[in-house]
């Protein structure tokens, strides 16, 4: 879930959500979760286009349509998943050096982003997109080894995990082990990005508990069931997160809190990065391939 992008006319469309939740909250409830789940895909950089060109195209279904994906590499299956408004190909930097490392790697595009199909998403979206891939590129028999997961995707992983957590206890299908996690700049809490919206428009505190509802009904699931601290608590992945003490789209704090609440997990700061120029930073990407081979991490 985003940020309403209120660069250009802020002052008339906080005007217009004004005048209609002072005569419908639930309707202007609506049109700002639509907003939220509403994506945009931006040109990839000149290098990830190159990177494309030197994997192997795949088309993996999901429930929410087909996804576009690309494989390098051949051995134990890391996964790369981006965040909100990316793109499988933004984790680039980490490919070549992990295949060097023997392994296989698959970046993907979530639904409604990149090359997959759709034109919005949300958080259990791209916990279904994951599934989907580990499934249809998982080797048979053998557990998923690693992910590394940016911003949203870390958010949408954990809950993919405690998800198959909880199926596999049941019985109903195996679950995906416990693979080596990075989660670089992970946010924590729906309801933060609830807040940012609801002042970005002028929401009231009625529409405000009007839009979580919306949002509730939209992913099916209750917006506290997908807080990531929470589910932290039951988790048995090794986890290391890796965030930038100038991170603007996401605090540092976020990390820190879930690295606090995760059994035994990791965490490593970073300065001047921000929120993106971390993916692609040469001491980042080294530190976190070797945590992927197990190596202690800086």
């Amino acid at each position: 879930m985003s940020r309403i992008d209120l660069s250009r006319n802020s002052t008339t469309v906080r005007s217009i959500f004004s005048h209609l939740q002072a005569l419908s909250p639930s309707l202007a409830a609506e049109l700002a979760a639509l907003a939220m789940f509403r994506t945009t895909r931006r040109r990839p950089a000149d290098l990830e286009l190159e990177l494309g060109a030197r994997g192997e195209g795949l088309r993996v279904e999901s429930p929410h349509g087909e996804l576009a994906a690309l494989r390098w590499g051949q051995g134990p299956l890391v996964v790369l998943v981006h965040g909100w408004d990316g793109r499988g190909t933004q984790l680039g930097a980490f490919v070549e050096p992990l295949v060097a490392a023997g392994y296989q790697v698959v970046a993907f595009d979530a639904p409604g982003h990149g090359g997959s199909a759709g034109s919005s998403s949300s958080l259990v979206r791209f916990a279904d997109a994951f599934d989907a891939v580990v499934g249809a590129t998982k080797p048979f028999f053998q557990p998923l080894s690693a992910v590394i997961a940016h911003s949203m995707g870390g958010a949408a992983v954990t809950y993919a995990l405690s998800r198959a957590r909880g199926r596999d206890a049941q019985g109903v299908e195996p679950g995906v082990g416990s693979p080596r996690l990075v989660f670089i700049a992970p946010p924590t809490d729906v309801r933060d990005f609830v807040t940012t919206v609801s002042g970005e428009l002028g929401l009231s505190a009625r529409t405000r508990g009007a839009l979580e509802n919306a949002l509730e009904r939209r992913v099916g699931q209750r917006i506290e069931d997908l807080h990531a601290t929470r589910l932290a608590k039951t988790m048995t992945s090794p986890l290391l997160v890796v965030h930038d003490a100038q991170d603007r789209a996401v605090p540092v704090q976020c990390g820190e809190q879930l690295a606090k609440a995760w059994p035994g997990a990791a965490f490593k700061r970073t300065n001047g990065l921000g929120h993106n120029r971390i993916l692609r930073d040469p001491a980042t990407v080294a530190a976190v391939v070797d945590y992927v081979k197990g190596a202690t991490s800086g």
